[in-house]
């Protein structure tokens, strides 16, 4: 966090090239960042990390590794995630977002997964279940690793695409980590 006041404001999303204009009006120095983002194309994500690690399993619900390549309709799984630090910072995160989006042939379980295995998942600050995303909003102090999981079902047969999964903090573009994307199928019960 900062104690000076930071404003943000979104540009409008328009193709081409746009001009931005900051005038300073008052006395005191002014720092200005413009940050562009937006969602990769299909299979054209890659991995990332600043400041920040991220790591996902995909589990049964005795906690067993499980492979969703290939996954049977109706196969009841969980999705954990894993946020760590490198250790070369010494400020504590505040404001981070885990944005977990999920294929449209899966389905969130919108319950509190406090166990699978013998893993108490940890704690945060809010989550947001969406039909098809889980958002979850937390702190990262030094050396610490938070592990947060969400329950999915397989339910509908097809191939379908899982995007990359991304966490960051909401206000620091150097604190930031992502999966790549991959292509699962569901197969249909005989």
């Amino acid at each position: 966090g900062t104690d000076q006041a930071v404003l943000r404001i979104a540009l409008p999303d328009q193709a081409g090239a746009q001009v931005v204009r900051v005038e300073n009006t008052s006395q005191g120095p002014l720092f200005a960042s413009v940050i562009v983002g937006g969602q990769p194309a299909v299979s054209e994500e890659t991995a990332a990390s600043r400041n920040l690690g991220i790591a996902i399993r995909y589990l049964d619900l005795a906690g067993n590794p499980l492979d969703i390549g290939e996954l049977r309709q109706g196969t009841d799984f969980v999705a954990e995630a894993t946020l760590s630090r490198p250790g070369n910072r010494n400020d504590y995160y505040r404001e981070l977002a885990l944005r977990q989006v999920f294929p449209s042939g899966w389905e969130v379980s919108n319950e509190r997964m406090t166990q699978v295995g013998q893993t108490q998942e940890s704690s945060y600050s809010y989550r947001d279940y969406r039909d098809d995303r889980v958002h979850t909003f937390f702190s990262l102090g030094q050396k610490e690793n938070r592990v947060y999981r969400v329950r999915l079902t397989a339910t509908y047969a097809g191939k379908f695409y899982l995007p990359a999964q991304v966490a960051e903090a909401m206000y620091d573009n150097d604190i930031y980590a992502a999966t790549t994307g991959r292509w699962v199928t569901i197969i249909p019960i005989d």
